[in-house]
């Protein structure tokens, strides 16, 4: 879910149209993930915790789920 209102002209060319679906996308702010916990703390305060910094990912936050490549592809 995302915190953007659409507001897409029916005329507009499909250039328009995906530069201004890009614009909603990266410039709303998702409030969760389309799918299960896949960390053991909140993701939304993990990315606030780690924007703007040199910090990595701390793995150790991932949940484990037992999928690999292979079984995905």
């Amino acid at each position: 879910m995302g915190t953007v209102s659409i507001d897409i002209k029916n005329s507009a060319s499909v250039e328009e149209f995906m530069q201004a679906w890009e614009h909603y996308f990266f410039n709303s702010y998702f409030s969760h993930s389309l799918c299960e916990n896949l960390t053991k703390k909140n993701i939304v305060n993990l990315w606030k915790d780690l924007v703007n910094t040199d910090k990595p990912f701390p793995k150790e936050v991932l949940k484990k789920n037992n999928k690999t490549l292979k079984n995905l592809l």
